[in-house]
């Protein structure tokens, strides 16, 4: 599909109950570099993800804006 439809994006809303990192594969053949499309999530506490978000907006973190 992704071949067909190459700017397809998709969204999907995920209401986690624990904090920690989780890789995300994709669940659907949708063309030739399918075993390609993984990723991850992460998933903090409120007072963590307060602090993230003022570290990206200064910078700080990472280069990607991604936690370590």
């Amino acid at each position: 599909m992704a071949d067909i439809y190459p700017q397809l994006l998709v969204q999907t809303v995920l209401n986690p109950n624990r904090t920690g990192t989780y890789h995300l594969f994709c669940s659907q053949f949708c063309g030739t570099e399918h075993a390609e499309m993984a990723g991850s999530v992460t998933v903090m506490g409120a007072s963590e993800y307060q602090q993230w978000l003022a570290a990206t907006a200064t910078g700080g973190w990472n280069n990607s804006g991604s936690p370590p």
